[in-house]
C-alpha cells in the first residue's frame, strides 16, 4: 500500500506529537496539534480537490482568428487546461491561382452538371424526362384490294 501526500503528512505530525510530548510535557503536544493541525488545513484549502475534469469547454475562433482547442474547466479553482484530443488541421492547397487553360473544360463540366440535374428534377416530378419519345411511325406499304380481288376470282 502506498501512502499519500495526506497519509505522509498525517504520519510526520503524530511522530511530532509523540516526541514534543516525550520532550515538553502535555501543553507541548496540544500547542503542536493545534499548529499541526492548522498547517493541514491551510493546505488542504490551498489546494484544488477536483479529482478530475469538470467542464470541457468546446473549441473556438477568437476574434483574432486564431482557433483555441477544447479546454478541460475546473469551476472551483477556476484553472483550465487543453483536452489533449484534438489535433492541429493542416490546410492542403489544392488550387492556387487561375488557369485560363482550365475554364473551357470547368465550362462544359458543370453546364453538363446543369443539364443532369435538371433531367433528375425533371424525372422526380413525374414528366418523363426518362422516357424515351416515340419513334415516328412509317407509313405502311398500301396494298390496293383490287389486285386481291382479281386474283381471288380467278
Amino acid at each position: 500500500m502506498r501512502l499519500s501526500i495526506v497519509g505522509w503528512v498525517s504520519v510526520a505530525a503524530v511522530g511530532v506529537l509523540v516526541v514534543a510530548g516525550a520532550i515538553a510535557g502535555p501543553r507541548a503536544v496540544v500547542v503542536v496539534a493545534a499548529i499541526a493541525g492548522g498547517a493541514v488545513l491551510v493546505w488542504r484549502l490551498s489546494r484544488c480537490s477536483h479529482s478530475g475534469p469538470l467542464g470541457l469547454q468546446p473549441p473556438v475562433t477568437n476574434p483574432d482568428g486564431t482557433r483555441t482547442p477544447a479546454m478541460w474547466f475546473c469551476d472551483r479553482c477556476g484553472k483550465s487546461w487543453p483536452a489533449g484530443f484534438e489535433h492541429e488541421a493542416h490546410v492542403v492547397a489544392r488550387f492556387v491561382g487561375y488557369d485560363e487553360s482550365k475554364a473551357a473544360s470547368a465550362a462544359k463540366r458543370a453546364e453538363e452538371l446543369s443539364r443532369q440535374q435538371r433531367a433528375l428534377a425533371l424525372k422526380r416530378a413525374g414528366y418523363g424526362a426518362g422516357r424515351r419519345a416515340r419513334a415516328a411511325r412509317t407509313p405502311a406499304d398500301v396494298v390496293p384490294m383490287a389486285n386481291v380481288r382479281q386474283f381471288m376470282n380467278k
